[in-house]
């Protein structure tokens, strides 16, 4: 017997670990553009605008870890509770154990990291199936939602699940593509092509973000 409270439960904490990443992405970013005003202010010689820029910096990297972190506990947390409902999520949540520790194997390799070729090649192998790994949890979350919602009879989001999937898949087969497109494009269309990738990633982002808010309405729903 399923319980869908306890389900839509896990499917809340993972849509706030999904919020909570983005935020955490997004600092990162802050923190650049703090990095380069601080150096705008020391050529004008505004030591004080510059002091503060640097704390702001600081303040947004330290955000960041806290927030990915925090994310990638909920996240867990989230899949185990959902798990107990789900074969997929319990698929997901073995997938996020492994993800885990390929995230800190590759931390190892950038903290060590001695400028080889082998070592570069390590940490680019590693980085990428974290990003795999991502990507099929991500699928099997939703595969979790679409039996849930299924088990509840509503065959009509399980079905906008399916949709969102081959939108993710089309995204990831993007992805690829535009990793080999410097090879044989000029550095302007390169970042034209960037552009597009980041607006139909922000779409698919937003398209999961509604599709887990629904499906734990659903789940509540009795």
């Amino acid at each position: 017997m399923i319980n869908y409270e306890h389900a839509a439960k896990g499917i809340k904490k993972v849509f706030v670990a999904e919020i909570l990443e983005l935020v955490s992405s997004i600092l990162p970013v802050l923190a650049t553009i703090g990095a380069l005003s601080t150096v705008v202010f020391a050529e004008e010689g505004l030591a004080t605008a510059g002091v503060v820029t640097v704390l702001g910096t600081m303040v947004c990297v330290i955000a960041a870890l806290v927030l990915a972190v925090l994310a990638f506990v909920l996240e867990i947390i989230g899949l185990k509770q959902t798990s107990a409902e789900n074969d997929s999520f319990r698929v997901a949540f073995c997938l996020v154990i492994i993800q885990l520790f390929t995230a800190v194997f590759v931390g190892v390799i950038s903290i060590i990291s001695l400028n080889s070729s082998t070592t570069t090649v390590w940490y680019n192998f590693l980085s990428t199936f974290a990003d795999i790994l991502n990507i099929i949890v991500t699928i099997y979350v939703i595969n979790g939602c679409s039996e849930l919602v299924v088990a509840k009879g509503r065959e009509d989001l399980a079905i906008e699940g399916a949709n969102l999937l081959s939108a993710i898949v089309i995204l990831y087969a993007f992805g690829c593509f535009l990793g080999i497109m410097p090879i044989f494009t000029p550095n302007t269309l390169d970042m034209i092509v960037y552009g597009i990738y980041i607006v139909v990633q922000a779409i698919a982002f937003v398209l999961f973000l509604s599709f887990l808010a629904r499906t734990k309405r659903v789940l509540l729903t009795k």
